[in-house]
């Protein structure tokens, strides 16, 4: 097992991949990364291999017989068919590759093939696989019949160390019949400062026997603000707070602490193997642009910020993700905080595109040579947006 609130203390071996007339500012190596071993350091001037154009090819979303709700997320098979997950309405539809509709898969219940709330979903050549949040389980779907073929009880110690409550919060498919679920901590009323919440990484079969006592991983969980009024607990999620992201791919899991642009790998045991990292600058945070950006918030919403000890300097990314081929793509912050940019590395670091993005697009999957995202069309209504991608 791994914890990696503090990295272990090895001798460093780099892998230093900067030039000599490089002109970006020379950056001390923060803590974290002098701490790791087998570390590709690139160069924050590194120029792109390929020029990176993203085309949008389909729409998948209101038809004239359906009418979608604002909190939508998404996940493509192999066929390129495309499941969107309708959280307000808990529904579950299927559309074509070219965005037509095909049909509703589930509703709203606690029966087989129903959902109080619709959560992470993935597929394989054969099945679809989603957890639902509240019945801490997750369904299979053949991807043939899109009947319900299994579902895995998740049944886990609620009361976690430090009174933090314990859910489920995603889970990743290990090629064999078993899934690694991250176990997340909710925050406390106990607890004022909210310190050592954590995301654990736990194995469980698909016939939901054998729950594993031991972590596979253990990562400081995203910070957020949190205030405790007798009784009452707010917690407020803003963009400048510090957060883990988690990927998993071939038996292969990538984590990041937007922190630093460092991204760690590890097996399919936690042991940890390579970083990858950039010595970007972070943007420079302005208290008063933060604190206009909430002016609109209801006075107490807004107070929790007012009264926040901001950090110097934004995080350096605001989401990652790795696509089928285990290349990753990272949505890098830039000063205009409603854009980002996205930068296209190959599993081994090297930078292959940059690309202009927008900070309201969530990458929802990218896979067999398409990146689908969730946006606002120019209607102010969502959907998933199908994007080829081309390197040249």
């Amino acid at each position: 097992m791994i914890r990696v609130s503090v990295f272990f203390v090895v001798f460093v071996v780099f892998v230093v991949m900067v030039t000599a007339c490089s002109s970006a500012p020379e950056v001390e190596l923060p803590e974290e990364v002098a701490a790791l071993e087998n570390v590709s350091v690139y160069s924050a001037d590194s120029k792109p291999v390929f020029e990176l154009t993203l085309t949008k090819e389909a729409a998948f979303g209101d038809t004239d017989d359906l009418f979608l709700g604002g909190w939508l997320s998404s996940v493509t098979d192999h066929e390129g068919r495309v499941f969107v997950a309708d959280g307000q309405e808990t529904k579950l539809h299927l559309y074509n590759p070219d965005g037509s509709y095909n049909r509703q898969i589930s509703r709203e219940g606690d029966g087989p093939g129903e959902y109080r709330n619709l959560g992470p979903m993935h597929t394989d050549d054969q099945y679809l696989h989603i957890l639902d949040y509240q019945l801490n389980r997750i369904t299979r779907y053949d991807l043939q019949s899109f009947e319900v073929t299994g579902e895995t009880s998740i049944s886990i110690e609620q009361e976690g160390d430090g009174g933090f409550y314990r859910s489920p919060q995603d889970f990743y498919l290990t090629g064999s019949d078993e899934y690694v679920i991250v176990i997340g901590s909710s925050f406390s009323r106990d607890n004022a400062s909210n310190t050592d919440r954590s995301l654990d990484g736990l194995t469980i079969s698909w016939s939901g026997e054998s729950l594993s006592d031991d972590n596979l991983f253990s990562f400081d969980a995203s910070e957020a603000l949190v205030h405790v009024d007798g009784g009452s607990m707010m917690v407020m999620m803003v963009p400048y707070k510090r957060s883990t992201v988690i990927a998993y791919h071939d038996n292969r899991l990538v984590h990041g602490w937007n922190e630093h642009y460092l991204f760690s790998v590890y097996d399919q045991n936690g042991e940890y193997e390579r970083s990858i990292y950039y010595p970007y600058q972070n943007m420079p945070l302005e208290r008063d642009e933060v604190l206009n950006m909430y002016d609109d918030r209801d006075a107490q919403w807004f107070s929790m910020v007012q009264n926040d000890d901001m950090p110097d300097v934004w995080p350096s990314w605001k989401t990652f993700s790795v696509d089928d081929e285990g290349r990753l793509w990272v949505e890098r912050l830039v000063d205009d905080h409603e854009q980002t940019v996205l930068h296209l590395m190959s599993d081994s670091g090297e930078l292959l595109g940059t690309a202009p993005w927008n900070s309201d697009k969530n990458i929802q999957d990218i896979k067999n040579g398409y990146l689908y995202s969730s946006e606002e069309n120019e209607m102010g209504l969502r959907e998933i947006v199908k994007y080829s991608v081309s390197m040249e």
